[in-house]
């Protein structure tokens, strides 16, 4: 349509966007597990000074990312852990266990809980939920045996999950990390720290196969390889 007009100046508006354009997703800056883990050890730390329910939320909200940390399955299975079927005690070990049924690939899963986590997942089951269980705000409903309780006395949704999440991790990293971020964590992590497993990621995050994976090492060797050629560069010119 009107193919005699000047149209170029769209062109170059479009360029200006372009130029304008923030990533909704920074790429440059890889959390990796450990500082995640870390934030959650500290908000537990930090909640432990009063029995108040702001602490008993907090407390709450240190155990989800340090656990999620751990063993970072999606969210949706995350949100929806129950004592005694999907996080279960035996043989004196608390377990994470999903059945086809429940995941994405069909596939079951299970993983050991890290000892160090053990404590402080006993003392919310035995002090901290229980004090949230007995809320009464006004979405109030039946907890049964949601392990996640929100301030309300009611099984934590997702999107409740999801936000307290990013809400912690914005304040300690400057933008927020969702839940499925760990999972990019995860694979970073091994990628970077231990690349001759970096291929268990793919069963540890239920991908079907390594290709889905590789992604991450991929890019956490890029960054590798470019760091080591920074510092390569700034030698030769004798800076630093």
């Amino acid at each position: 349509m009107a193919s005699e007009r000047d149209w170029s100046f769209i062109n170059r508006l479009a360029s200006r966007i372009r130029a304008r354009h923030k990533p909704a997703r920074e790429k440059s800056r890889i959390l990796m597990t450990d500082e995640l883990a870390q934030l959650g050890y500290d908000l537990m730390h930090a909640a432990q000074s009063d029995d108040s329910i702001s602490d008993a939320v907090q407390y709450r909200d240190g155990l989800m990312i340090a656990l999620l940390a751990y063993v970072p399955i999606r969210r949706k299975n995350f949100t929806a852990l129950e004592i005694g079927s999907s996080i279960v005690r035996r043989q004196g070990q608390w377990f994470i266990q999903l059945t086809p049924e429940q995941t994405k690939t069909h596939a079951w899963f299970e993983t050991i809980l890290p000892p160090a986590l053990e404590p402080y997942l006993q003392r919310y089951l035995d002090f901290y939920r229980p004090m949230l269980v007995a809320c009464t705000g006004r979405w109030r409903k039946p907890t049964g045996n949601a392990l996640w309780i929100s301030n309300h006395g009611s099984p934590m949704t997702q999107d409740g999950l999801y936000s307290r999440i990013c809400r912690h991790t914005g304040e300690r990293f400057g933008e927020h990390c969702s839940p499925h971020m760990f999972r990019d964590a995860a694979a970073s992590t091994l990628a970077t720290e231990a690349p001759e497993y970096v291929r268990m990621a793919a069963p540890l995050l239920g991908h079907r196969s390594f290709q889905t994976t590789e992604k991450y090492y991929r890019q956490a060797k890029a960054q590798e390889g470019h760091g080591s050629f920074v510092k390569t560069i700034t030698a030769l010119r004798g800076e630093g």
